[in-house]
């Protein structure tokens, strides 16, 4: 199996630039799993531990977008527990 270096020079959520020397916390890189781990059962991560692919972002843009996932999760939570 061959794999391949990531390109981290790209926010994939923004579409900006991430500075390896950022001046500010929030503009460092940080690796965002695509989708979410929390979109899997704790058991398999756990037990199983995939191989979750990750995309770079900004701090500041995984943050962001964290709510949006964590809204979701929740909003789904209910009709995905009644069909396990």
């Amino acid at each position: 199996m061959t794999t391949t270096a990531i390109d981290t020079s790209t926010c994939y959520l923004c579409g900006e630039p991430i500075d390896r020397n950022a001046p500010t916390p929030e503009d460092v890189l940080s690796m965002d799993h695509v989708p979410p781990k929390q979109f899997y059962p704790k058991d398999l991560r756990t037990d199983r531990s995939p191989n979750l692919w990750a995309a770079p972002t900004h701090r500041r843009c995984n943050e962001d977008y964290r709510k949006d996932e964590e809204y979701f999760y929740h909003a789904m939570y209910s009709i995905v527990g009644k069909n396990n």
